[in-house]
């Protein structure tokens, strides 16, 4: 008796990992796959998943948050969701910022960046992108060098170590904390340092409001100005590079209330970073 119940609980057991790592790959690359982690979580109903052993509760309910990094060797996977991408950055910086020479009649915002050296990543729930941000090598063309140089005073920042942020957004409704200090994008911040720190990449680009350098000193990026700020499209832009360390991701960590990873499996090195 005693032999068969160990049977059953070790048959349980391994269901319980079996659906897990069926979780972990459907969702990729899962923010969160513990349900108590987090007041971000909600919504997964447990009970389409089956019996799942006795330690987990069948009726709870929590959200699956997940960030996935798209590029040109695994985009055909996510079609529909770059359409979300494009149609959130259209929203954000067409609709509500104003930034009407990025408008297009199908409601997409795509720009010539959006090519085969462009490193997407996406924020996800439930099916929606609700996050976004672009990584762009600058040793290939990006927005520093073709589209706002006059922003840079100094020679310009070049290396395989580092890479230009744009078009970072949240969806409307999804800023608890304002644009910069909600959980989506602390979750982007924390997989942006992630991606930084297993792909080699130690400086970033950045073009922003000038309210934005002291939000990034109190999260420990280290911001250096490239030149003065300029008005572009009515808004005061400035030019700057971030570098960072560990205390940085350490402390978006914090504010998130978890020392968990964003990423569930490291991460690929874009092809330009390949040795």
């Amino acid at each position: 008796m005693r032999a068969t119940l160990g049977a059953i609980n070790r048959t349980q057991s391994a269901a319980t990992g079996v659906r897990r790592v069926l979780i972990a790959k459907r969702y990729a690359t899962a923010y969160y796959l513990h349900p108590h982690t987090s007041g971000i979580l909600h919504s997964l109903n447990w009970t389409t998943l089956g019996p799942i052993g006795p330690d987990i509760d069948h009726t709870m309910n929590w959200r699956m948050s997940v960030i996935q990094i798209v590029t040109p060797e695994n985009d055909y996977h996510y079609r529909a969701e770059m359409e979300q991408a494009y149609r959130l950055r259209h929203q954000v910086f067409v609709e509500e910022m104003g930034w009407d020479d990025l408008a297009k009649p199908d409601g997409r915002e795509i720009d010539q960046f959006d090519n085969k050296h462009a490193v997407h990543m996406l924020y996800i729930e439930e099916g929606q992108v609700l996050g976004y941000q672009r990584l762009l090598p600058s040793t290939r063309p990006h927005l520093l060098s073709e589209i706002m140089p006059e922003l840079c005073e100094v020679e310009r920042p070049v290396g395989a170590h580092i890479w230009e942020i744009s078009r970072h957004c949240v969806a409307p409704g999804h800023r608890e904390k304002g644009r910069f200090a909600s959980p989506i994008a602390n979750v982007l911040g924390s997989g942006l340092l992630e991606w930084a720190f297993e792909c080699g990449v130690s400086k970033f680009i950045i073009e922003t409001e000038p309210m934005g350098l002291l939000p990034l000193v109190q999260l420990l990026f280290h911001p250096m100005p490239l030149g003065f700020p300029r008005k572009i499209a009515g808004r005061d832009v400035i030019a700057m590079t971030l570098t960072f360390d560990r205390r940085t991701l350490n402390r978006l960590r914090k504010l998130r209330g978890t020392r968990r990873r964003v990423f569930a499996e490291p991460v690929e090195r874009p092809v330009l970073l390949h040795a």
